[in-house]
This record gives C-alpha cells, structure tokens and sequence, in this order.
C-alpha cells in the first residue's frame, strides 16, 4: 500500500506556484527520476489547480523515506520555500487518512 500524503496552505494573493530548488531528496534506486518527475508534475498542476502556494510530499516504502521535497512557498510574501524536513504545516481533516491507514494496516495484520 501506498500513503501519499501531501501538507499544503491557501494563499489568498494567489502566487504562482514554483517548486523550492534544492528540497529533494532521493534514495538511490532505479525508478527515482521517473518518480521525481510523475510526481513534479503532479503536484504542479495541482498546485496551479487549487492556487496552492506551499506543499511537502513525502513517499515511504517499506518503513524508508524513498522520495522527500518541498514544493513553492512556506511563506509566499516572504518567499521562502517549503522544506520537507523542517516545514511545518497543519493537518486538518488529513489526519483521517492517517487514521483509515492506520485501521487497514491493523486488520491486515489480524489485530482488528
């Protein structure tokens, strides 16, 4: 199963979304690049689509970050770009996903 989970914040000037250079982050491994720009190219049209100035994805495989960066702005007025490690963003009703992942992983183990 796969969890993609993606933290984002409105901007009510409506910047134009850019992704931060320098945020990725990859382990080594055959697909990266194809995943990098499926992904890229997700989330911009995304962020265009929803007028999202700022979002951190994150992809986990087998307990191992495989795929980490920041896209656009944390700050747009001030332009500092998203750092998947260090930006911090507000759940709000994600946390539902966290909690049905949590639930089918639990009755896939027997435990529910």
């Amino acid at each position: 199963m796969l969890t993609l989970a993606g933290g984002c914040v409105r901007s009510a000037a409506g910047e134009p979304p850019c992704v931060a250079a320098g945020t990725a982050q990859v382990v080594a491994g055959p697909d990266d690049l194809e995943l990098e720009r499926f992904l890229d190219a997700l989330i911009a049209e995304r962020m265009e689509k929803y007028q999202i100035p700022g979002e951190a994805v994150a992809v986990v495989l087998d307990g191992q970050v495989v795929f980490a960066k920041g896209y656009g702005y944390a700050d747009a007025e001030k332009q500092m770009p998203v750092d998947p490690e260090r930006t911090l963003f507000r759940l709000g009703s994600v946390s539902k996903l966290f909690v049905w992942t949590a639930v089918m992983q639990l009755a896939e183990q027997g435990k529910l």
